[in-house]
């Protein structure tokens, strides 16, 4: 790995970004149970907590058994349930990188475009956080935000909840957005993002945090984006925030959820501008509240 990559690769905050390159080696401690490693001193070589229902998985990017082992010792609440250990470009399989999506050209940070190279650039470093681009739904998001961004000049604030990498966040402010907040609730997934943000350059616009988006700090925003499970959007769309919002991408859909989706969109006062789908299998929708609301000005993200 060469010195600009390994640079460009530099966490924001001490083990939360991941300066790994698909040839390296990682190695995965899957705890049963929540593991709060925010105060942990688990060595040098710790690269970051995947917490999902009631499993932990602890990655590192070299053997780690002694600190592991004296990490449960003090939480005996937590078990020990594997060890893996692959190459990093088996948990996250980026071969097909630089690709392009929605009018954006995605390159990894050891892989950056040359500088005459043309189209918008973005720089993707996934880490260990699925989302490094080659989903149906993430091409699909990426179309719906550059089609609404070139149609509507009026696209000021957007929110992209379930951010995990921050690549609709980041897109956004390369389309021009002015103000975007990303949340996710997987603190992993908010410091990928994070530090997505910097290398490309956009946190002057783009605010990463790790919370919830259905917490009343939210108000109302041009654009909601929300490429998550239907269980969470199903509660979503009843939500103040998502009636607020002018224009809305929904994506994660599988086709007998998005028929769900549809059928509750057809109650609310909405227009659907356009649906994608890969194979009938993904959907993405586009849309836009049917009953303008009043102008509040666009200073409602906060």
């Amino acid at each position: 790995m060469n010195n600009t990559a390994r640079q460009m690769s530099q966490p924001v905050e001490t083990g939360t970004a991941l300066p790994l390159v698909p040839g390296e080696h990682i190695y995965i401690y899957y705890l049963k149970g929540r593991a709060d490693t925010c105060q942990a001193n688990l060595g040098p070589d710790f690269i970051g907590n995947w917490e999902e229902a009631d499993c932990s998985f602890l990655f590192f990017t070299a053997p780690a058994e002694e600190a592991v082992r004296k990490f449960l010792n003090e939480r005996p609440m937590l078990t020990l349930a594997d060890i893996f250990d692959m190459p990093y470009r088996e948990w996250q399989p980026m071969d097909g990188l630089p690709l392009t999506a929605g009018g954006f050209n995605i390159y990894p940070p050891w892989d950056p475009p040359i500088e005459s190279s043309e189209g918008t650039h973005l720089l993707l470093d996934p880490g260990l956080v699925f989302g490094s681009g080659f989903h149906a739904t993430t091409h699909d998001c990426l179309e719906a935000l550059s089609l609404m961004c070139y149609n509507s000049k009026n696209v000021k604030t957007a929110l992209d909840i379930g951010t995990g990498t921050g690549m609709l966040s980041i897109a956004a402010a390369l389309r021009g957005v002015e103000r975007i907040v990303g949340v996710d609730n997987n603190l992993l997934a908010a410091q990928t993002a994070r530090h997505n943000v910097m290398i490309n350059n956009v946190n002057d616009r783009v605010l990463i945090i790790k919370g919830s988006a259905m917490e009343p700090a939210y108000k109302r925003v041009d654009l909601l984006m929300a490429n998550i499970h239907y269980e969470i959007m199903d509660t979503l769309i009843d939500s103040p925030l998502f009636l607020n919002s002018r224009w809305f991408i929904l994506s994660g859909l599988l086709r007998t959820p998005v028929k769900k989706i549809l059928k509750r969109l057809n109650n609310l006062s909405v227009d659907i501008l356009n649906i994608w789908n890969s194979n009938q299998i993904w959907y993405t929708i586009l849309g836009k509240q049917g009953v303008e609301l009043p102008d509040q000005g666009h200073n409602q993200l906060r």
